[in-house]
């Protein structure tokens, strides 16, 4: 949901494309949008907490930046990883995949 919702806010005109696929055991979801993008040097620290691209997106779009940290914990919680590729200007796809059965130990 975090992920849906923050394609929405920051795509004021364009698409946002929701997808999901299994690759193996795994469920690949993706969200796809036409938004503001992501500079190189700022998506490394996307996850961060209290994290925003910058100062001017956070007195436009809101938000205390920690969205994403707390949705890539639950992935990685439920065993899985997220990722993210952008271009400013250009939209961004984030992704996680999670598995479609988890291991217990014995």
């Amino acid at each position: 949901m975090n992920l849906a919702g923050n394609a929405l806010k920051f795509t004021r005109q364009g698409r946002v494309e929701i997808t999901v696929e299994q690759q193996g055991e795994e469920l690949i979801y993706r969200v796809v949008d036409t938004g503001i993008g992501i500079s190189k040097d700022e998506i490394e620290k996307v996850f961060d907490e209290f994290r925003q691209v910058n100062a001017m997106v956070t007195r436009e779009f809101g938000g205390t930046g920690l969205g994403l940290s707390i949705t890539k914990r639950f992935i990685e919680m439920h065993g899985g990883r997220i990722g993210v590729e952008s271009e400013p200007g250009r939209g961004s796809m984030f992704w996680f995949a999670v598995p479609l059965r988890v291991s217990v130990p014995a």
